[in-house]
């Protein structure tokens, strides 16, 4: 495992093997690096669960070879169980699976829920065979949204079930911490005001969401 160290001023264009890009989907990467895979989805049943459209859940299922999801929300496991569905009732911060050797771990949009980010991260790295990977996505930090909203309100609207903030440089230490090593980072998420917009085509570490896949070290 390579030890990833961070100095003042941090270059967000320097995190990972690979530099930075946008994609106009944040489910896209997730289904390309799903395909033909052994997956595990943490955090199953998104806010779609339900709605009455299609579950990321079930696309996820649809592209890889077998998949798992795990959530705490038991009317959303009850509904994917009802469609069929391999999942499990189970906290991401202490989940033990009887399979493992997965080759994919999937956290969309949910790393900011959890009160131990940490837990997480080494429950899903206990549960990936030696060369898996993991792919997450969470709102950025440094969103030009958030910036702005901070800047002409003195405030900012959040999720009330959201309990923690992250950008890339900090997430990349704390996987590494967990045994992980950062390959790709990406953003999506344009904001829909032309002003905001205009910065993110110049700043991209300035758009809603980044997604991080890293390597188990």
């Amino acid at each position: 495992m390579v030890d990833v160290v961070l100095h003042f001023p941090v270059n967000l264009h320097n995190i990972g093997k690979n530099p930075p890009y946008i994609v106009s989907d944040r489910i896209a990467p997730v289904l390309q690096i799903s395909k033909g895979k052994k997956v595990l989805n943490i955090g199953c049943c998104g806010s779609d669960i339900m709605q009455n459209v299609v579950p990321v859940h079930q696309l996820i299922h649809d592209v890889s070879s077998y998949c798992v999801g795990i959530d705490i929300f038991e009317q959303g496991i009850k509904k994917l169980h009802d469609m069929n569905y391999n999942c499990f009732y189970a906290n991401a911060e202490d989940f033990n699976l009887p399979v493992k050797g997965f080759d994919i771990a999937i956290l969309g949009d949910i790393i900011e829920h959890v009160e131990n980010p940490g837990s997480v991260l080494r429950q899903a790295h206990n549960h990936l065979n030696d060369n898996g990977k993991i792919i997450i996505t969470t709102p950025n930090v440094f969103s030009i949204d958030l910036f702005s909203s901070v800047f002409l309100k003195a405030g900012y609207y959040t999720n009330n079930e959201h309990v923690t903030w992250f950008d890339p440089g900090l997430m990349s230490l704390l996987l590494n911490r967990t045994g992980f090593e950062v390959e790709e980072v990406f953003y999506t998420g344009y904001s829909s005001r032309i002003l905001k917009k205009l910065v993110q085509l110049f700043r991209m570490e300035m758009m809603h969401t980044f997604g991080i896949i890293a390597v188990n070290s």
